[in-house]
């Protein structure tokens, strides 16, 4: 514990105290700035917002907090980070005892934004709590009342249940079980809906809010999306050019911003106007005819059954050569699985998907290639559609080989360019990029093979609002003047209406 710990009356109410906080990376010569002159308190009872735009460094900054960077290679952290809410304040930037150890598992409880990635696929939900909660008599039943609070009911089916067998939504709900099966007295809770349908969302943060009054925590969202900490915080911090750029009560952000990131939040939401479709555009490129789609429910962890869900019947839809065109819907209306059939990704029972009047099941191996390399998508989750070992550069290679087209690294560098990276980026393997500089590289990736007919699957799931201003500019910059045509897929109506041409409703 380092001796010039302040424990005068300012720190009685106090959880953490962070201080003068300074986080860098040395790379060769050079140290690369993360976060510079960070301070802030968070009390008993607060709720706090942090935001700043894509790689401002928040994850960084919450994975300080609970000491998770000390793995990083050439990994610099000055400052005082002060755990105020025990018997004695513990900097946890130096403590070397067991003392981080303890307050991680019973003090401060953590929220992940990927929860299939926190989970062990091999063991049920119910085993895993149980590791977390510890040796405590009657653990079973303090489970299964965690499970009941985030609404996992029955709880002893879940208890039972294995990842796999839950919803994006659900793992979310158990994940958040896990972060307070020890009645942690923070949470911080990292972009924990961001990979969620809207309606999904909504009832996580009610739930989240409910939660934490009840239980009197404070609680950490760190978030790239101003509406969601807004909703759910009373104070915000803004993270801008590696430094606090501004915070406080959420009213006084809103009544007066001083961040690009706020006043551009603020702009979001006064401009919402879509943009207008030429009306000489008629050519279609995608004609989707009478397509029928229908799932059979297998047995399941909760009721065997063989129900059909009929996801499509005899489905129709144009897609014009050159146009922006919106799909939205409900979580489970079949936005993903549209898209999936297009590409071929999917079988589909009945009916003809043609791409310039070509009949995509008629196709050869060879010709179905040929169309891959024109028609390509760019999924929710970013960190999942790239190999975690290999660089941008090697994925740039991956593409350009599965295309029969050779590396050109000039042609690599204008891609990312174009979407707001440096050469540096070239480099880096995913896990040393933010989740919205991945998303960019992705978006590069189609730039670098030229594609024809794009599909973008909830892609600004993992983007702060100036980043998505941005992707949106481009992509509208790329339909007018590379003849991109672009299928957008969202849940975001505010988004569907500002960029696209033409929406489409999936909900029945």
């Amino acid at each position: 514990m380092s001796d010039d710990i302040n424990l005068s009356l300012e720190y009685v109410e106090k959880l953490l105290a962070i201080k003068n906080l300074d986080l860098s990376i040395a790379n060769g010569e050079e140290t690369q700035l993360i976060l510079n002159d960070i301070s802030f308190n968070i009390s008993v009872g607060d709720r706090v917002g942090l935001i700043g735009q894509s790689g401002s460094g928040k994850s960084m900054l919450a994975r300080a907090i609970l000491g998770l960077n000390n793995h990083i290679k050439h990994y610099s952290q000055t400052g005082q980070i002060v755990w105020m809410g025990g018997e004695a304040p513990i900097d946890l930037g130096v403590s070397k005892d067991d003392s981080l150890q303890r307050i991680r598992q019973k003090k401060i409880g953590l929220v992940f934004q990927q929860s299939a990635q926190v989970f062990n696929p091999t063991q049920s939900i119910g085993k895993q709590l149980l590791e977390k909660l510890g040796a405590k008599k009657n653990r079973k039943a303090t489970i299964l009342r965690g499970l009941e609070e985030v609404e996992l009911v029955p709880s002893d089916r879940f208890f039972c249940a294995y990842p796999h067998n839950l919803s994006g939504g659900q793992l979310q709900r158990a994940l958040l079980a896990l972060a307070l099966i020890n009645e942690p007295s923070l949470l911080i809770a990292d972009e924990p809906i961001s990979a969620l349908d809207s309606v999904i969302q909504d009832q996580i943060l009610k739930l989240l809010k409910k939660i934490v009054d009840r239980r009197g925590a404070a609680l950490l969202v760190i978030s790239h999306d101003l509406g969601q900490v807004f909703e759910l915080c009373d104070k915000v911090i803004v993270l801008e050019n590696n430094t606090i750029g501004e915070q406080g009560p959420i009213e006084r952000i809103l009544q007066d911003p001083q961040t690009t990131l706020t006043k551009g939040y603020l702009a979001d939401h006064v401009s919402t106007h879509g943009v207008m479709m030429p009306s000489d555009v008629q050519e279609v490129l995608v004609a989707i005819k009478d397509i029928s789609k229908v799932y059979r429910k297998n047995s399941s962890f909760i009721k065997a059954n063989n129900d059909l869900h009929v996801v499509f019947d005899k489905y129709n839809l144009n897609i014009y050569k050159g146009e922006i065109l919106g799909l939205y819907g409900k979580s489970g209306s079949g936005k993903s699985t549209l898209a999936r059939m297009i590409l071929q990704l999917e079988a589909y029972d009945s009916g003809q998907i043609s791409y310039a009047d070509k009949d995509l099941k008629s196709l050869s191996k060879q010709g179905l290639k040929a169309f891959r390399s024109k028609a390509q998508i760019i999924f929710q989750d970013p960190f999942s559609s790239m190999s975690p070992h290999r660089t941008v550069k090697q994925h740039f290679e991956d593409v350009g080989y599965t295309s029969g087209r050779a590396m050109n690294e000039n042609d690599a560098l204008t891609a990312l360019k174009r979407v707001g990276m440096a050469a540096e980026h070239l480099h880096r393997i995913p896990k040393q990029l933010s989740g919205g500089e991945r998303q960019r590289v992705l978006i590069a990736r189609t730039l670098f093979m030229k594609v024809e007919f794009l599909i973008c699957d909830e892609i600004f799931a993992s983007l702060d609002v100036l980043a998505a201003q941005r992707i949106a500019a481009l992509l509208r910059d790329l339909v007018k003047e590379e003849g991109l045509t672009l299928l957008f897929i969202s849940h975001d109506m505010k988004v569907i209406n500002r960029l696209c041409d033409r929406k489409v409703s999936l909900d029945r």
